[in-house]
């Protein structure tokens, strides 16, 4: 399984959709189909209980996607770790009041903890 069978299926569950999803991705239906039967067949488990015009989650299919976003989230934030410190966001904010000053450190501690991503200035 790769990080684009993982792409696919989480963007199926979203959709609840195998067309919307291929549009979405920019794939043929047939490929989206084709991949999450191999998925299904891999895993030993049905992930998606499939009706006329809707792809639903199954119970194992949403036990998958808690571990899928996550893999997924993971990857990038691993990618994002690796990249040249150029690629840093510059962020520029002025806060209007106290209030509004401390709202905005909280978020911006928590934005430094994910890693290099924002410098100031």
């Amino acid at each position: 399984m790769d990080f684009l069978s993982l792409t696919v299926f989480c963007a199926v569950a979203r959709e609840q959709s195998v067309t919307r999803a291929a549009a979405l991705l920019g794939r043929a239906p047939s490929n989206i189909t084709t991949r999450l039967r191999q998925m299904e067949a891999e895993l030993g488990v049905p992930l998606f209980e499939r009706q006329t015009k809707r792809m639903l989650l199954s119970a194992q299919g949403r036990i998958y996607l808690e571990y899928a976003q996550r893999m997924l989230t993971l990857a990038e934030d691993a990618k994002m770790a690796v990249q040249p410190a150029h690629t840093a966001t510059t962020l520029r904010w002025v806060p209007w009041s106290a209030r509004w000053q401390a709202a905005c450190l909280c978020h911006w501690r928590g934005l430094r903890r994910r890693g290099p991503l924002f410098r100031s200035v």
